[in-house]
């Protein structure tokens, strides 16, 4: 290592140290490893009670730009509603347990049903009728879960009841009735 005119060490055989390359538009090798923000996503900010590590939690008018700080991983939610008290991420463990549990149930449908066509031994009815009465209350369950629970779009999860709802009405709520 030698020491250059200017007094910074420099490793021998090269060049006074250059200083670091900065981000800019015109650095596009850099830029296209960095994560962006989807167009949509900043249509979808009409609201502009949102909350993040990025917001400052006041009002304001800017909020196309507070969203255009949201990184792959981040919840988008609302500052304040009780429904959003409840609403739960997708890879928490209450929802990770549920459906545990509901691949349980699964399996105990997928065998039972068609067993129901034949007569069972009226030994087991009480069993019978107490599981038939605990998957309906589960499935039933799992509507109103299903509502409060976030998702992932596009690299974010999604936590504002309305665009949770409005998923879930749109994707699966048919095929759980």
């Amino acid at each position: 290592v030698a020491s250059s005119a200017s007094g910074v060490l420099s490793p021998t055989n090269s060049e006074p140290s250059s200083p670091k390359p900065r981000l800019s538009r015109s650095n596009s090798k850099i830029l296209g490893m960095l994560p962006t923000v989807n167009p949509e996503w900043l249509e979808d900010a009409d609201d502009e009670d949102l909350k993040g590590p990025h917001s400052d939690g006041i009002r304001s008018s800017r909020s196309r730009n507070r969203m255009s700080n949201i990184v792959t991983g981040e919840a988008i939610a609302e500052k304040r509603g009780l429904i959003q008290q409840v609403v739960m991420r997708p890879t928490s463990t209450p929802r990770f347990l549920w459906d545990m549990f509901s691949i349980l149930l699964l399996v105990y449908d997928v065998m039972l049903i068609p067993l129901e066509a034949f007569s069972i031994s009226e030994t087991y009815s009480l069993l019978l009728i107490s599981m038939d009465w605990l998957t309906v209350c589960f499935w039933t369950g799992d509507i109103g879960l299903s509502f409060i629970t976030g998702f992932h779009k596009e690299g974010i999860v999604e936590m504002r009841p309305k665009h949770i709802a409005i998923r879930y009405l749109k994707t699966w709520f048919f095929m759980d009735i």
